[in-house]
């Protein structure tokens, strides 16, 4: 028993101490650990990672050059685009245009003759399909093109332009890209962000499209260049898409330059994705929604290797039956390519990446398409420049010992016309018993009788709150759109009211419904603007900044003033009242509105909380946090603004041994005059610098024999920090524990003599420390049971941001202090409940969302770094995340390899580090965060 609680002991000292070495702010940009790769492992030729699986090299240089989309025929041909107009370097002694060569290959897989040139004379050609014989279907940057082979001899005899782009965008691939086609013959082309640069897309029968800035874009239309539709927006760049057995539609889309990951998304009618191009090239304005944080934007369905420039939906073939219903798609930038399972989730899907084929340097998978027989067939670019070099590959992988699935392939379900009573009595019964094929039902349901009105009355306001409580973002959104066409302005203006809407999900709803029926309509936002629920302020604050609604700026610098708003709707706002006075951030802003935050902060006539709230925006470490200003700070009156400038000089570099700082806060600490509840917040903020102040310790061990338990407690967690400290201070503790905490019940007592078990390091045994041991969960089912019982959230906060604590604040973001690194947790109430929240801290790789993947990175010079991608710096350096808040900048020229791993990047067995009323204080803390 002895040796397991010193062994309990020990390893969390051990970890305290290595995380106190650290150094808050000397380690923020650090090199990781570093490990070598041999150097044979390099430069690898791509192979295949499942042994059932074989690549075969079909073509290669000088038969193929800087090769981009493909496609391949009934007949198992081979259709490639040759790309010479990808910038071109000076004196490229390639062919001079983009052409269409078409590669005979036998039952191996292997090219039988050179290439036939099927069309030349292309700029910018980057995707092909083949719907029908005959039918060559090629998109350029600039305009889709029906190439006609009316003899099939393999020579184009006419050209068609179906759909033309107007516009002054001329980067090569942000244009047009990425076909797929629907068991309906409906055609599908992305187009890019185009730098956010006005176009007009117009189709055969003048169906067009206009817009600039809103981001990239996925558009719908018919097999004569006719119906064009604008079918989804919110992408950066939607390089390729599919359509799988199903009718559902997929498309890849790399990140922006600070916004990681590249994204798989389950491409609904009307989806938005939540990407402005006018918001920022780089994706980190607030207003950006990358995995649907917002009310109307959808989340991703997984993460992918960087640079994702291929899709294929492989229903069914000759490869092992688990493919079967996979997608495969190509990472470019990790020489790979990747397989996702679908998994159902509501009326989507869920994935995480698997790589199936991975390359070195010299492999960059571009397009992907499947061959009659089964097998898979894809283009390689082979080097990392942008600019054609005259090298290329056209590689094929197929199974080993083809074995024809009989595995039932799914198609689109077929939908019985309803009238409107008989379709809300089904969605009514469906909605009250939610699953992923009840929910994809209603989904499919809504999108085919979206010319009826179903939420008009009080039934219908119901059902929309129902439909909304679901929590599955995509059915959601086809109900959104059905109240924007058929609800009147008056009718959703007065549901915004939270009398007549207790929900805020339907607030939220009816909110984004407004506006998108009528952009400009102020009168919900009024309604909006003052709601008491942050996402739906936050909703409307972004819409009255996207719109530039002027008449608000009063109202919105109301809001201000606010004490109960939340960090993230305070920036909105900030963002906002940038937007309305004609403000660009600029990429590397680091905070938005800091103009506004300096001068708030400066003026001691604004409110306490508001200055409270905008110290909150700020990094601990901003040049305007002068010491002057923190001084002032410090003194104040009122609670909550002491609070937080406590909290900011908590992480603040101004505080080190010695300074006026560390003074003050001593001799506040001793001072009679000092409220009670505030001293063990002062010995939570000098805890950062304990190890290294010989008089911190001493205090500290004095508070440590203090009859005020909390203080004791907090003193006890600072000294963990502290080594070799004096044996008569254990020995003191030791004599004097049961006489100073008499008054306190067994629970109570134990919850110390654990804090001094992770200070304590010495042979002795007294009976309170073996009450500890017994009284600790052991086993993981009783960490579970015990989270149930509550703690206290203010401790929990102390626990959560202290450096001797459970170290949450290195990775996580709590409104607007801490690190980006992992999920922001402002508010992670509002989708866990506690029994989840524990689950995440007790089991962090059971769960992990897409955007958060760790990524093991290899570099040329064979070092190993793992973090989380947490975008790309100005200069071209990958910013990696490690779990201890370190920053490793990684020149993306140098890097070798990327691969995903199925581990988070949050601590296991985080329990060793905190006790067990420290772990039910944490969850009390993430539980008020509403």
């Amino acid at each position: 028993m002895r040796s397991s609680l010193i062994t309990l002991f020990a390893k969390s000292l051990l970890s305290a101490s290595l995380m106190s070495g650290l150094g808050l702010f000397s380690s923020l940009l650090i090199s990781a650990q570093e490990t070598v790769t041999p150097e044979s492992e390099k430069f690898v030729e791509p192979h295949s990672l499942d042994d059932r699986l074989q690549l075969t090299l079909v073509a290669e240089h000088p038969q193929l050059v800087t090769p981009t989309g493909l496609t391949v025929d009934s007949d198992g041909r081979i259709w490639v685009i040759e790309s010479n107009t990808h910038f071109p370097p000076e004196e490229y002694s390639g062919h001079p245009t983009d052409r269409i060569l078409v590669f005979t290959v036998d039952s191996n897989g292997k090219s039988t003759s050179d290439p036939v040139v099927f069309a030349d004379g292309f700029t910018h050609a980057m995707s092909i399909i083949i719907p029908k014989p005959g039918q060559v279907y090629l998109a350029t940057r600039k305009e889709v093109l029906l190439l006609k082979d009316e003899n099939q001899d393999l020579k184009v005899d006419d050209q068609q332009s179906l759909l033309k782009l107007e516009t002054d965008g001329d980067y090569p691939h942000n244009g047009l890209a990425g076909f797929a086609m629907d068991s309906g013959n409906n055609l599908y082309i992305g187009l890019g962000e185009n730098l956010g640069a006005e176009y007009k897309l117009t189709g055969s029968d003048d169906s067009s499209h206009s817009g600039g800035g809103e981001g990239g874009s996925l558009f719908q239309f018919q097999l004569d260049g006719s119906k064009l539709t604008h079918w989804s927006t919110g992408f950066w760049n939607p390089h390729a898409s599919c359509v799988n057995a199903a009718g559902e539609i997929f498309t890849v889309d790399n990140d922006p330059d600070s916004r990681p990951p590249c994204r798989l998304l389950h491409v609904t009618p009307d989806s938005d994705f939540g990407y402005r191009f006018r918001n920022g090239r780089r994706g980190t304005h607030p207003y950006t929604s990358w995995n649907g944080e917002l009310p109307g934007t959808l989340p991703m369905l997984a993460g992918t290797g960087e640079a994702p420039s291929g899709i294929v939906a492989y229903d069914k073939g000759t490869f092992p039956a688990e493919y079967h219903g996979s997608l495969l798609v190509g990472a470019w930038g990790d020489h790979r390519i990747e397989r996702f399972q679908l998994v159902p989730k509501g009326s989507s899907f869920t994935s995480h990446a698997e790589p199936i084929v991975e390359g070195g340097e010299n492999f960059r998978p571009v397009g992907l398409a499947l061959a009659p027989d089964g097998s898979l067939y894809f283009t390689d670019w082979v080097l990392k420049e942008y600019k054609v070099h005259g090298q290329g590959r056209l590689w094929r992988l197929s199974a080993k010992q083809p074995v024809e699935s009989n595995m039932e392939v799914a198609t689109p379900a077929e939908i019985t016309r309803l009238e409107q009573p008989a379709l809300f009595d089904a969605l009514k019964r469906l909605s009250n018993t939610p699953s992923a094929q009840n929910n994809t039902q209603s989904r499919r349901l809504l999108y085919t009788h979206r010319d009826l009105s179903l939420f008009e009355s009080s039934a219908g306001e119901a059902l929309f709150t129902r439909l909304g409580q679901l929590n599955d973002k995509h059915l959601f959104n086809e109900v959104i759109h059905n109240a924007a066409r058929h609800l009147t302005e008056e009718d959703l203006v007065k549901r915004l009211n939270q009398s007549q809407t207790p929900a805020p999900t339907a607030r939220a709803g009816y909110l984004v419904a407004l506006r998108l029926k009528n952009p400009a309509n102020t009168d919900g936002l009024k309604i909006a603007l003052y709601d008491l629920d942050p996402l739906v302020q936050q909703t409307a604050v972004r819409w009255v900044g996207e719109e530039e609604l002027q008449s608000l700026r009063p109202d919105l610098e109301k809001l201000l003033t606010n004490p109960h708003l939340t960090s993230l709707v305070f920036q909105y706002i900030l963002a906002s009242l940038e937007r309305l006075d004609g403000e660009e951030r600029t990429a590397s802003a680091e905070v938005p509105g800091t103009q506004y935050i300096l001068q708030m902060l400066n003026d001691a006539e604004r409110p306490a909380a508001m200055r409270a709230q905008a110290l909150r925006m700020l990094p601990p470490y901003h040049f305007g946090l002068t010491e002057k200003l923190l001084t002032s700070l410090l003194q104040s009156t009122d609670p909550l603004l002491k609070q937080e400038a406590l909290y900011t000089l908590q992480q603040s570099p101004h505080l080190a041994p010695g300074s006026p700082f560390e003074a003050e806060l001593l001799k506040q600490l001793q001072a009679p005059e000092t409220p009670p509840e505030i001293k063990p917040e002062i010995l939570f903020v000098l805890g950062r610098i304990a190890s290294q102040s010989p008089e911190i310790q001493k205090v500290a061990q004095e508070f440590a024999l203090s009859k005020d338990s909390q203080s004791q407690r907090e003193a006890l967690r600072m000294l963990r920090g502290v080594p070799n400290l004096n044996p008569e201070f254990y020995a003191k503790y030791f004599a004097q524990f049961e006489s100073l905490n008499k008054d306190l019940d067994a629970e109570q007592q134990n919850e110390l003599a654990e804090q001094f078990g992770l200070v304590y390091v010495g042979p002795e045994f007294p009976k309170f420390m073996q009450n500890a041991l017994l009284a600790r969960p052991s086993q993981l089912a009783e960490w579970k049971k015990g989270a149930a019982l509550e703690g206290n959230a203010e401790a929990g906060r102390r626990v959560f941001f202290h450096q001797m604590g459970s170290g949450c604040f290195n990775c996580h973001m709590i409104q607007g202090r801490g690190s980006e690194i992992g999920p922001d947790l402002s508010n992670i109430a509002r989708t866990s409940v506690r029994g989840k929240l524990a689950e995440s801290i007790l089991e962090p790789h059971a769960e992990i969302a897409p955007q958060f993947t760790t990524y093991s990175v290899i570099t040329e010079d064979g070092k190993t770094y793992n973090g989380i991608h947490l975008g790309e710096t100005a200069d071209g350096k990958l910013k990696l995340g490690e779990t201890s808040g370190r920053i490793n900048l990684i020149p993306l020229t140098e890097i070798e390899s990327t691969t995903p791993q199925n581990k988070s990047i949050m601590p296991e067995k985080l329990i060793d580090q905190i006790t067990t009323q420290e772990f039910r204080d944490l969850l009390s803390y993430l539980e008020s965060l509403r």
